[in-house]
């Protein structure tokens, strides 16, 4: 339903761009400074991303009792189309059949990680950032040069801080957890 009133927002935006630019735009030209042309188009888009938002805004006030009909769908029904979908979306990213088996797989460890209850948040955010950490890394060895890695970092105060934090958020639980521990055995 966002996706409607993003389109409604865009099209009332470019319509205003389409109508109101060419005039503005003569107006501008005559003080001789095409800067004042490209800050009409800014604040035209301006105004159109605002007419965007107020429009989903109101559609999705309009709309949001018949959306919560949705939760009402019984998982029987819910689950082929979510599988679907995801499937005919992972083919179509790239119209490769490997693309579905990765799918596949990643359904599976996360259906595992589910029935083992293991939190899915942090492998989530693991896949997430992954790239990101290792070109941090990467650039850190580029840095270091011959000094070795570890040196390097307990060398920054920046990150021995992050070190230490670290390492005060892994020690902490295991202590209280012993702490607990010990008072029950005791009391």
């Amino acid at each position: 339903m966002s996706t409607v009133a993003s389109m409604i927002g865009g099209v009332m935006s470019g319509i205003a761009l389409l109508t109101i630019a060419p005039l503005l735009g003569k107006v501008t030209l005559l003080f001789s400074a095409p800067e004042y042309f490209l800050v009409v188009i800014l604040g035209l888009s301006i105004i159109g991303f605002i007419a965007a938002n107020l429009m989903m805004g109101i559609i999705g006030m309009l709309i949001c009792r018949q959306v919560i009909k949705i939760t009402k769908v019984s998982d029987a029904i819910l689950i082929p189309v979510i599988v679907v979908l995801s499937t005919i979306g992972s083919f179509s990213i790239n119209n490769r059949i490997s693309d579905v088996y990765m799918m596949l797989i990643f359904g599976l460890i996360g259906y595992m990680a589910r029935k083992f209850k293991l939190p899915t948040a942090p492998i989530i955010l693991g896949l997430l950032l992954e790239k990101t950490g290792e070109e941090g890394f990467k650039n850190a060895i580029l840095m270091a040069k011959k000094t070795p890695i570890l040196q390097f970092y307990l060398s920054r105060p920046a990150s021995l801080v992050l070190i230490i934090l670290i390492i005060i958020t892994v020690v902490v639980p295991a202590v209280q957890g012993i702490v607990k521990a010990v008072r029950k055995s005791k009391g």
